[in-house]
């Protein structure tokens, strides 16, 4: 009891210091513009502000877009309010409990996790190729590519169809692939604050992986969780057996450590046509990657904040196409919403749209035509005017529209690309 009364008279004593200090500074700063002088990423604030509080966190009153901390102590007050709108904080307001002391200790720990160097670590996350990579890649000291480790275990005897195909085993490593696994580690920052260092870790991850998507040749997709646990068919004893297993790879390393663990994988080395996005590389045995591999993603790196936001989002929808581009509902909206991340604001869309096809499409007197169609073909998709599944049939006068897809998908990996390249982008 003495102990916390001793403790309110702390904080009370704080915080009239802090109001005489302020008063001699003539500006008193609100919690979140102190945050955003440290760091103007508003998921890097969040994350701060969940190390910040032991409590957890519940949703505002119905209809609000708001978030409540509290803590362990007092569960049931509202210590920190954060109001946002869309992805972006519009406010924090400090409940009764939490003293100008406490904020100013909120602020000095997030100073620290933001500005240490506390060094860095290497995660790891597999994708998957439709060709296979046959030794290791690097790009400077951040990003390495190989195959997985030659003890990772894949197993080769719990489906035996293949054996049905393929009695004499001509194909001694059609258990290996398509798709075939490679593991892409990356260096990443790390911090004392946990969630903070988590935030960085995820997003590395997944900007790196539709970054790759985007710039390397065949589809470059990763083990996706649809609806969890999928039905699986296999042939075993001269019978069909289901099984329900979960979409995965995984090898005995585990996913993080101080430094790129030692590899005897051999380099690789990189296609230096000028003809690489050119090429569909249909008939190739190996994943080839591009010289320029390293300068792009240099250049993604050297995005600022605004760029890099708008291209990454860019990315992660082409990717989605390049995940779900068998689906045309999915694919051709994805591709079109990837290319629609990079127009200026305004509000002639279309108008938009087609310049930036123009400008970076590398279009021909044949395909021009064609794609002043997509976006009107990708408006149909978006408002349920015409999906090709359900609206045609296998003798339809209208069964041609797969050339949509790849059409959409080639420009919008041009765009992408031509856009990253482009000094002149604004």
């Amino acid at each position: 009891m003495k102990a916390d009364i001793w403790a309110g008279l702390y904080h009370a004593l704080m915080d009239l210091l802090g109001w005489f200090g302020d008063a001699t500074r003539g500006s008193c700063l609100k919690l979140l513009e102190r945050l955003r002088q440290l760091t103007p990423d508003d998921q890097e604030i969040f994350a701060l502000l969940i190390d910040g509080f032991d409590g957890g966190q519940s949703s505002g009153p119905s209809g609000r877009q708001e978030l409540v901390f509290h803590s362990r102590e007092f569960p049931d007050e509202a210590y920190l309010t954060l109001r946002f709108k869309g992805n972006r904080i519009t406010a924090l307001i400090p409940g009764n409990r939490f003293a100008k002391s406490l904020q100013e200790e909120l602020v000095e720990r997030a100073a620290v996790a933001l500005q240490e160097d506390a060094g860095s670590q290497v995660v790891s996350r597999y994708i998957f190729a439709e060709r296979p990579l046959r030794g290791q890649f690097e790009v400077g000291d951040f990003l390495r590519l190989r195959p997985p480790p030659p003890d990772t275990i894949i197993g080769t005897d719990l489906d035996e169809w293949q054996k049905v195909c393929d009695p004499f085993g001509r194909n001694a490593e059609a258990h290996l692939g398509p798709p075939h696994p490679i593991l892409m580690e990356i260096r990443v920052r790390k911090s004392s604050a946990l969630m903070l260092q988590s935030l960085w870790m995820m997003r590395e991850l997944k900007r790196c992986q539709n970054a790759l998507t985007l710039l390397l040749a065949t589809d470059i997709k990763y083990a996706h969780f649809p609806s969890g646990p999928l039905w699986t068919a296999l042939f075993r004893g001269q019978r069909m057996e289901n099984h329900l297993l979960t979409p995965g790879f995984s090898d005995l390393h585990g996913g993080q450590h101080d430094d790129f663990p030692d590899t005897q994988d051999p380099l690789v080395g990189t296609y230096d046509g000028e003809d690489y996005y050119g090429r569909l590389w249909v008939r190739d045995k190996e994943l080839l990657i591009p010289k320029t591999l390293d300068r792009h993603l240099q250049l993604m790196r050297a995005l600022d904040t605004e760029q890099a936001n708008k291209f990454h989002r860019a990315c992660m929808w082409f990717a989605q196409g390049v995940q779900f581009r068998s689906i045309e509902t999915i694919g051709i909206p994805s591709f079109s919403a990837s290319i629609e991340c990079l127009l200026p604001r305004s509000e002639e869309t279309t108008k938009s749209f087609d310049a930036l096809v123009e400008r970076y499409g590398k279009l021909t007197a044949d395909t021009k035509p064609l794609a002043k169609q997509l976006y009107g073909v990708r408006s149909d998709l978006i408002h349920g005017s015409f999906a090709h599944m359900s609206d045609t049939g296998f003798f339809s006068f209208k069964n041609d529209d797969d050339w949509q897809t790849m059409l959409i998908w080639m420009l919008a990996k041009r765009c992408l690309i031509g856009w990253l390249q482009d000094p002149a982008r604004l």
